[in-house]
């Protein structure tokens, strides 16, 4: 009795014991749990908090600049058109955009105008050689023959008064002329000389004064020719042509208008010029470009058409020395002048030790840097981190930039962060 007592206690009170164990046991196994989720999970979540980056190897290389710019295909020579003489309109033979021959008319101009002006210059003219011939006249018949005749009769009486005065000096000299006498007769003869030379010289002054009037004269005529010849030019310029094989670019009045010379008549680009086209780049872009690179021209409106060129100028622009005009020569290619062009030239610039990706360069007030990646071997595997390091740029083309100190050349740069970094950060690399 008392042992199927004490048998039958011990089991009662073991069964207690056993299930408290149980309970203990399970527990552990559930806190056990607990402790790796949260372990796990804190760790998910904690990588969730770091920056996500991209990295890319890097090494040594050659820089290529890529240089590319927008521009407008030109004639080489474009011919502006001024037209002096005011004059209307009365026909236009062309349209803007048409192709035309050296020699083809472009316009006419109203001429009726011009020869009435011809008419009366020419009437103008021929009196004015009436006039001169009237002035010649006069100086070789009647002046001439005037001075002669009055010539004769002064040398006549100088003759006789000289004949009267030796006459009498004679008679003076043996005392049978009076002092008087004598006198008179020497003044008269005197006085006939004196006449003599003053006619001498009255008719070299009318000579030169005659032939003043004719030099004016015949400048007046000259002059006057001068201005039908201009007249004739203006009218044979009414008929406007073009000056060489072209295109027309402009054309700035209509038929009917009155043309003047505040603006050309008409723009034409001389195709036998050949062609260029002018491209504006940054001065710091430029300054890899050199005179008689080749480059190619990409026409947008031909298809993509690619055709070769020349750069023959690189000049500052006009009140913007940031910006440089580069000039490039096209030669006579298949073009007409309009069109859209697209410069590209790829041309090697340097090779380097270390080049690394644009992207990876960061600058700030010490400079430029870039964030190394280094790996390190945490509880849970490899853990990830950046270190800075400030670096030294040469060169750069459009996809990497040299570094002249900083790097050994077999790290690995961060080329993007979704989150801003720094020196020691933790980071994950992005798949």
């Amino acid at each position: 009795m008392i042992k199927e007592w004490t048998k039958l206690n011990t089991s009662e009170i073991r069964k207690p014991i056993m299930d408290r164990k149980k309970k203990v046991l399970n527990f552990a196994k559930v806190f056990l749990g607990v402790i790796i989720f949260l372990t796990f999970f804190s760790k998910s979540f904690y990588s969730w908090t770091l920056p996500k980056v991209r990295t890319e190897s890097i090494g040594s290389g050659s820089l290529n600049k890529e240089i590319m710019g927008n521009g407008t295909i030109t004639a080489k020579e474009r011919i502006e058109h001024y037209v002096a003489v005011r004059s209307q309109i009365k026909d236009i033979k062309v349209n803007v955009g048409d192709e035309v021959k050296k020699g083809d008319i472009i316009m006419v101009l109203d001429k009726s105008e011009l020869e009435k002006q011809l008419e009366r210059k020419n009437i103008e003219l021929l009196e004015l050689k009436l006039q001169y011939d009237k002035l010649v006249d006069h100086r070789d018949s009647n002046l001439a023959n005037d001075y002669e005749k009055k010539m004769m009769k002064l040398e006549d009486d100088l003759h006789q008064k000289e004949k009267e005065y030796q006459l009498c000096k004679e008679l003076y000299e043996k005392g049978l002329e009076s002092r008087n006498n004598y006198e008179s007769k020497e003044k008269d003869y005197y006085n006939a000389q004196l006449e003599i030379e003053n006619l001498k010289k009255e008719f070299e002054m009318e000579l030169e004064n005659s032939s003043r009037d004719i030099e004016a004269a015949k400048l007046a005529i000259d002059m006057k020719e001068l201005d039908i010849r201009d007249i004739e030019e203006s009218i044979k310029n009414c008929t406007i042509v073009a000056p060489s094989h072209g295109i027309v670019k402009e054309i700035n009045f209509k038929k009917g208008m009155m043309i003047d010379d505040s603006v050309p008549a008409y723009v034409l680009d001389n195709m036998k010029s050949g062609f260029e086209m002018k491209v504006e780049l940054n001065s710091d872009l430029s300054k890899y470009i050199s005179l008689g690179d080749q480059v190619e021209i990409k026409i947008k409106n031909q298809g993509n058409k690619v055709i070769d060129g020349e750069i023959k100028a690189i000049n500052d622009k006009q009140n913007d020395y940031s910006k440089k005009v580069v000039t490039v020569d096209l030669g006579e290619a298949d073009l007409s002048g309009g069109e859209a062009g697209e410069l590209y030239l790829r041309k090697k610039i340097g090779s380097y030790d270390v080049i690394v990706p644009r992207s990876a360069v960061n600058k700030d007030s010490e400079g430029e840097y870039v964030y190394v990646l280094e790996e390190k071997e945490g509880p849970l595997g490899v853990e990830y981190y950046v270190s800075k390091r400030n670096v030294t740029t040469g060169d750069s083309d459009n996809s990497y930039v040299g570094l002249l100190s900083g790097l050994l050349g077999n790290e690995t740069v961060v080329v993007y962060s979704n989150k801003s970094l720094y020196d020691g950060c933790q980071v994950i690399l992005e798949k």
